[in-house]
């Protein structure tokens, strides 16, 4: 299914998503060798509101906006509106590759130069 899904260290952040926008939160389990590290809470989002969701989203993101793109196209398809282009796994595919290449960006913008 197609969705969206937002982790954070401040709770009280997924909470005001969930109460404004709906959704589900989830408290991610950390394993033994991440134990000293904080607390991440998940918001996701799926279903109806999904599509509004990410068009009032749109405007402000800046690292992720194609990954929102495309999943905007993916759930323009999934409901036979125009603008989508390929079949939805293709699209999971694709946000994977642009998450992929956000880290290794991010990553090497932390190497010392």
């Amino acid at each position: 299914y197609l969705g969206l899904q937002i982790a954070n260290t401040y709770e009280p952040v997924m909470y005001w998503l969930k109460e404004n926008f709906g959704g589900h939160i989830y408290q991610e389990k950390r394993t033994k060798k991440h134990r000293h590290e904080h607390q991440i809470w998940s918001w996701r989002l799926h279903g109806d509101s999904l599509k509004m969701v990410v068009m009032l989203m749109l405007p402000y993101a800046i690292i992720k906006r194609d990954e929102l793109l495309l999943l905007l196209e993916a759930i323009n398809l999934k409901r036979g509106c125009r603008g989508a282009k390929a079949h939805p796994e293709s699209y999971y595919m694709k946000i994977g590759e642009l998450e992929q290449k956000s880290k290794s960006t991010r990553a090497n913008k932390l190497q010392p130069h």
